[in-house]
């Protein structure tokens, strides 16, 4: 079956963030590690467990006030992770609040994530930044990673390319896998220092390595793209598979474009039409939207039974995993 009438789908979603450079606009893609869901799992560190608060090592006791901080963080986080009502809701950015006076790390974090998406608070980029920046201050690894990419946008600050980068190292040194992932786009680039593209090479082979879907997305998109490396685009599509797999929408769908293709893959654009059905159900926001709009053009162009074909299969793939199954329009 002909792809040329998709050929001119992009093969990647956009995920840019735009940064001024003396007269020159540039993009790159970055990753936020902020899903519009808060969830438990984004407010703790790497390695598991609620953050201490400043001035409590392993070895000390946290007093009253620090437990109580923790608690409240946990019971928001687990408020705002869930379908809970608006009240609630509200009763959970309030629980932050306090949390964030005591400067328990997560909820700074979390409730300068809320405040960054501006979606059940008032979108306040200076308020984030300064709530970033003092968990980041007592090592909070996500927060560092947050507060470094509105220092490369000049969101809520001044411009700094130079501290984002030491920021992205400390996480990175530290095992944030979003951090070395930032960090090898930025020395692919060239942003904030010299291309070096070995080293971003590196840090992206690095973070794939972790396992990571998003880290091993952004490699894919390296060797798909053959820009600042020799193009790959049977590796591309076996490490887009891989997290695919592990259920990431981006891969999923850029997977789907290059079977619809035949890029580094056999050309099956059924196949490719499952993927991106797949990818429609679990992206979210303008992702959704963009995904959507491909998937409709395409379904369009190889007609009913192909659509009923890549539905089945796409409910199948997601019934084995436990997820919801939407009923795919043909």
């Amino acid at each position: 079956m002909k792809a040329a009438p998709v050929r001119r789908a992009p093969l990647l979603l956009s995920r840019e963030c735009p940064m001024v450079g003396g007269k020159t606009t540039m993009t790159i893609r970055l990753l936020n590690a902020l899903p519009i869901a808060i969830t438990l799992a984004l407010a703790v560190q790497p390695s598991g467990g609620l953050a201490q608060s400043a001035g409590t090592t392993s070895s000390s006791r946290p007093d009253q006030s620090e437990t109580q901080a923790a608690e409240m963080t946990r019971q928001a986080i687990q408020l705002l992770a869930t379908k809970s009502s608006q009240a609630e809701r509200r009763r959970a950015v309030q629980m932050l609040g306090a949390a964030a006076e005591l400067r328990q790390p997560d909820a700074l974090f979390a409730l300068g994530a809320l405040h960054a998406q501006g979606k059940i608070v008032k979108h306040d980029a200076k308020r984030a930044t300064a709530l970033y920046r003092e968990a980041a201050r007592q090592g909070h690894l996500k927060a560092m990673n947050a507060l470094a990419l509105h220092m490369i946008r000049g969101d809520g600050t001044a411009q700094d390319f130079k501290g984002a980068i030491a920021l992205l190292q400390r996480a990175s040194d530290a095992g944030l896998t979003a951090a070395t992932t930032n960090l090898g786009q930025l020395y692919l680039a060239g942003v904030g220092h010299a291309k070096d593209p070995v080293t971003g090479l590196r840090l992206l082979e690095k973070a794939a390595a972790t396992e990571d879907p998003a880290g091993v997305h952004e490699l894919a998109v390296a060797l798909a793209e053959g820009v600042h490396t020799r193009k790959d685009v049977e590796r591309a599509a076996a490490l887009f598979q891989k997290a695919a797999d592990a259920g990431y929408s981006r891969s999923q769908y850029s997977l789907g474009i290059l079977k619809v293709r035949g890029e580094g893959v056999p050309q099956d654009p059924v196949d490719g039409l499952k993927w991106m059905m797949i990818a429609a159900s679990t992206a979210n926001g303008e992702a959704k939207v963009a995904i959507q709009k491909v998937l409709n053009e395409l379904a369009q162009k190889l007609g009913g039974d192909a659509v009923g074909t890549a539905g089945e299969a796409a409910q199948i793939w997601m019934v084995r995993r436990g997820m919801r199954t939407p009923a795919f329009r043909q």
